[in-house]
């Protein structure tokens, strides 16, 4: 990647030009297959969203803008530009980058910078990696822009009142909306539906009696909120059940749902491993009413492969092995582009979620 050039406003589009022009590598191609809004505040946190835009363009050329906003600082706007590329076998993919960081009254000259540069007839994906809870002056604005909303609930200090705020976004704004934890969980999900594919194992998971899901509580200065995934995992699960929540306390990590007059009840785990992800799902324990369990677990040595134990009253199968795709950063946003549409099953969880916040 090229540096970022500060520019004035006026002279971003000819300033992209000229480096496409100087760019003598004749095995060039520009490319863009969609444009994409990230959104942060100065903070810890924005190198992290810069690097997910970064990693971003070695899947997907798009035509990036990141913007960042400082509430504490005097106004101010500056604006940049770069061109990013990527090898392809024998030809450089090239895509655009505009930065925009403002602050103070500044702020609301955005997205009148930012309409201009947007390539028609594209998809507008916005990562907005702030707290959805709290109004920023820039929400409303860019959310009209966007067909995809993509969220990072790390930002979220009360997972209740972040559920609510999401399906309240999706139901104002009608676009689609997804998380970046949500798709960190895909293996998972995948995995856990593969396993209860027949009526017989279906059958035993309905009369769960009791989950404990063991998770890495390891924190990074990027990633302090390591019990969002498991609370994701475990809201999945209940919704895909139909289970009722009764009673929830996330302060100290437990559950109880209630099927056709039996209960269920869930526990989250911590460990801490610091080889490992902050968040990343170590183990699933599913006990039956029937005395069948079903053990999911990752060995810490072997990041890309879960081992399923299944055992009941009158068997004891061998162990399977699962090899899965190793977690990548931005990968997550990779595969939340890759989905079209909302999920279903997102928007379920998050009901149960939300509702877990009023009880």
């Amino acid at each position: 990647m090229n540096a970022v050039q500060i520019v004035p406003p006026s002279k971003i589009q000819s300033t992209l030009d000229s480096l496409w022009l100087g760019n003598e590598n004749k095995n060039k191609v520009s490319a863009c297959l969609f444009n994409i809004i990230f959104f942060t505040e100065k903070s810890s946190r924005l190198e992290y969203i810069r690097k997910i835009a970064y990693n971003l363009i070695e899947k997907f050329p798009a035509r990036i803008f990141f913007i960042s906003a400082d509430p504490n600082a005097p106004d101010d706007l500056k604006t940049g530009v770069a061109m990013l590329s990527t090898k392809q076998g024998d030809f450089d993919i090239t895509c655009d980058l505009i930065e925009i960081a403002a602050s103070g009254a500044e702020e609301s000259k955005v997205p009148l910078m930012l309409l201009p540069h947007i390539v028609p007839d594209l998809p507008v994906f916005l990562v907005w990696g702030e707290d959805p809870t709290k109004n920023h002056t820039l929400s409303e604005e860019l959310k009209q822009f966007a067909t995809r909303i993509i969220f990072d609930s790390e930002s979220t200090e009360d997972l209740g009142f972040f559920s609510e705020s999401v399906l309240q976004i999706q139901r104002t704004f009608s676009c689609e909306v997804a998380d970046l934890n949500w798709a960190r969980l895909d293996t998972w999900r995948t995995l856990i539906a593969s396993v209860f594919d027949s009526e017989d194992k279906l059958s035993k998971i309905k009369n769960t009696s009791s989950i404990e899901l063991t998770f890495n509580a390891q924190e990074t200065p990027f990633f302090r909120h390591t019990r969002i995934q498991s609370i994701y995992l475990q809201a999945w699960i209940a919704s895909r059940l139909r289970w009722t929540l009764k009673k929830s306390s996330p302060t100290l990590l437990s559950f109880s749902y209630e099927n056709e007059g039996k209960k269920i009840e869930v526990v989250l785990k911590e460990v801490k491993n610091s080889s490992l992800p902050p968040g990343m799902i170590l183990s699933l324990d599913i006990v039956t009413e029937g005395g069948d369990r079903f053990l999911f677990t990752k060995d810490p040595k072997v990041a890309d492969r879960i081992t399923i134990h299944r055992s009941g009253p009158s068997e004891c199968c061998l162990p399977t092995f699962v090899l899965i795709a190793r977690g990548e950063s931005g990968q997550s946003l990779v595969n939340e582009i890759c989905h079209k549409g909302t999920s279903s099953h997102y928007i379920d969880a998050l009901k149960i979620i939300a509702t877990g916040s009023l009880l």
